[in-house]
């Protein structure tokens, strides 16, 4: 009985029976990866996927055409007034573009004292046209208050070479202390080469 005991034993306690299989040593094979341009030692199994946009395929959101205003830099327009009142001269000094084609332009106004007063508006296409031209502008009167300008301004189509890049101005003149000239139009022009010579 002590035999059996001892047996069995031995058989729990012992060493192992099954087979051994060899033990081999496993390396790791270092591979290469081409990371944001640079060369990296990869030693993880996880697959690295780079995407890439093709940039040359993309394609720019054209802008729309701009037409700019009329340039109107040192053009005098004289106006009449339909009530009898004195006629105006509008002297545009400057003139600055905008976006969308628009401008901003300052001058003088005169006619109705002694002195010019300053003003200053906008020049922008009328809706769906690019050749008539919104005209507004605004300037202080005598009395401190303000008088403004709403017009439209249209290009003068004439073959004499005199008259040519005229325009014609044409609006209403309100006036915050009432009176004014009310509806004035008439027409402006380049200013002139000025011809010197000896006599």
């Amino acid at each position: 009985m002590s035999n059996l005991f001892r047996t069995i034993a031995t058989a729990i306690s012992g060493p192992a029976r099954t087979r051994k299989v060899p033990q081999t040593t496993r390396r790791v094979h270092l591979d290469l990866e081409v990371l944001g341009g640079r060369t990296l030692l990869s030693v993880s199994p996880i697959l690295s996927v780079a995407v890439h946009t093709p940039i040359a395929h993309l394609h720019p959101i054209p802008l729309p055409h701009r037409v700019d205003v009329p340039n109107l830099q040192g053009y005098t327009f004289h106006l009449n007034s339909t009530n009898g009142k004195p006629a105006h001269t509008l002297d545009i000094k400057t003139e600055t573009y905008n976006w969308f084609g628009s401008a901003s332009f300052t001058g003088t106004w005169s006619g109705d004292g002694p002195n010019s007063k300053t003003v200053s508006g906008t020049l922008v296409f009328a809706a769906n046209s690019t050749t008539v031209v919104n005209v507004n502008f605004s300037w202080t009167n005598g009395s401190g208050g303000q008088n403004s300008f709403s017009g439209s301004l249209t290009p003068v189509h004439n073959r004499i070479s005199v008259f040519s890049g005229a325009y014609y101005l044409t609006g209403n003149v309100t006036s915050s202390t009432g009176g004014g000239p009310g509806m004035v139009s008439g027409y402006g022009y380049p200013p002139r080469p000025v011809l010197t010579g000896n006599f």
